[in-house]
């Protein structure tokens, strides 16, 4: 097993070592070299080659231990970790090499994304790297260093365990946070679509091409066959519809189809000579696999429609039965460790019943209107804003810490007060908000948690209005 870890380790550090030629990172690691000499490091280099193998193991039954590995990384990511982590273990106990150096920055970099990859909690993997420290200082205790060195090849093994972590944890924030953004982009990019506009356009698409295959086979044309993955419903497969769905699994199936009309039928169409019973069987067997594209295609369609339906027909806000799917998904991530939290807003327009009753409801719904625009224009792509009801409106901001949704909400309440409202026919209104504000304790259930920015929001009405009001943390 062991000499099997080394030989898979040995394929990756020529990659590693090529990589590491290309990074330059203007402070990289160094763990002071007066804090060990040779004789502390080479006992550890010693310790790890002797129980290595033991190490490795007990890094992963710290791992099974609290999550289903076996469920969450596959047996090529398994291996692929195996091979990063005894290479780590190789590369700081290797005496005449620099100490955390670029290339050891982009091993441990490796290592985060891999495990963020494949959802294995970063609390996971730092338990799994505190084990790896410790199975090296127990068995320290057997070397015949002296007292002295012995404190000191502790400290050593510790520092570099706590380190590693560092190194881990910050790997797995960062694409933590751009993963979490893009798959929020990419939701609300896909409601903010016309997708039954789109759904039409590469059905067409679809049927375009199999009409001027079909007749380019029947008609014995030159038989040179455009793939289906060169016309435009193939690039817009490529290009443009991982975005729209989010890399489901139906856009697997649909590859899968394409690629076996490409790979295999179409060569069949072109090889065999017209009137041949083989020539209608590949036809037919062509039909079959676009009728199984057309099925995955109109079934990701039909799901996207479904959540474009949770818009507000006045605002084109999400409507409010949208909202509960959003908290609750919200609450998973933090719970996860994936999200470094999130808050609600409750908005409501300061006297906008005296609008209604002064200038008629029109005007009222040319109001809620250019709200709704002046607040999506100042959050995030990746919050979500809500018609919550009436003249209310709801702010989901995504990935928040605590106190920063007061920051928003104040830019939010400020840039209603400095803009006045243009409503045509030389009329203008200086309106202004109200904010309730509440963020995600961890503990709260949605209908909670808007209870809680109600209150909040009735406070700052209360207290005058045109202000924004925390909620206090639940007793």
């Amino acid at each position: 097993m062991w000499n099997q870890q080394q030989a898979e380790a040995g394929d990756m550090r020529a990659l590693e070592e090529r990589e590491a030629r290309r990074v330059r990172e203007t402070r990289p690691w160094r763990l002071p070299r007066w804090r060990s000499d040779a004789a502390v490091r080479e006992a550890v280099a010693l310790a790890v080659r002797q129980v290595g193998a033991q190490l490795l193991e007990d890094f992963y039954q710290v791992l099974r231990a609290r999550v289903d590995l076996d469920g969450l990384m596959p047996p090529d990511a398994r291996r692929r970790l195996n091979s990063l982590a005894w290479r780590w273990l190789e590369r700081v106990t290797e005496v005449e090499q620099p100490w955390f150096d670029a290339a050891v920055g982009d091993l441990l970099r490796r290592m985060g994304e891999l495990c963020w990859r494949h959802r294995v909690p970063m609390d996971v993997v730092s338990a799994g790297v505190s084990q790896l420290g410790h199975g090296i200082a127990a068995q320290l205790l057997d070397s015949s260093l002296k007292r002295r060195d012995m404190l000191a090849a502790g400290h050593y093994v510790g520092s570099l365990a706590h380190l590693a972590q560092e190194r881990l944890a910050a790997a797995y924030s960062r694409r933590e946070e751009r993963g979490m953004r893009a798959a929020e982009a990419r939701g609300l990019f896909a409601l903010g679509q016309n997708m039954a506009m789109e759904r039409e356009r590469q059905q067409a698409a679809l049927l375009d091409w199999a009409l001027r295959l079909t007749r380019q086979v029947l008609l014995s044309a030159p038989r040179w066959l455009v793939p289906l993955e060169s016309s435009p419903l193939g690039l817009w497969l490529r290009h443009k519809a991982p975005h729209l769905f989010d890399d489901a699994a139906e856009l697997a199936r649909v590859a899968q189809a394409l690629q076996r009309v490409d790979r295999e039928l179409l060569p069949l169409l072109q090889t065999t000579p017209s009137g041949m019973p083989a020539l209608q069987q590949a036809l037919a067997q062509l039909d079959l696999a676009l009728d199984e594209i057309r099925f995955h295609l109109a079934d990701l369609f039909e799901r996207t429609l479904m959540l474009e339906a949770g818009r507000d027909a006045l605002t084109q806000l999400l409507n409010r039965r949208f909202l509960s799917t959003v908290l609750n998904r919200q609450i998973q991530l933090q719970k996860a460790g994936r999200s470094p939290g999130f808050a609600v807003l409750v908005l409501d327009i300061d006297h906008f019943k005296s609008v209604n009753d002064r200038h008629g409801h029109d005007v009222g719904d040319q109001v809620l209107q250019q709200a709704a625009r002046l607040i999506v224009q100042h959050v995030r792509t990746g919050d979500f804003v809500f018609r919550y009801g009436g003249e209310e409106m709801l702010v989901v901001l995504t990935g928040v810490q605590a106190g920063e949704a007061l920051k928003v909400a104040e830019h939010i309440r400020h840039r209603f007060e400095a803009t006045p409202l243009a409503l045509g026919q030389d009329l203008s209104l200086d309106l202004t908000v109200s904010i309730g504000v509440v963020d995600h304790d961890g503990l709260a259930d949605p209908q909670r948690l808007i209870k809680r920015a109600d209150a909040a929001l009735y406070e700052a009405k209360r207290a005058g209005r045109n202000r924004c009001w925390l909620a206090p943390p639940e007793a």
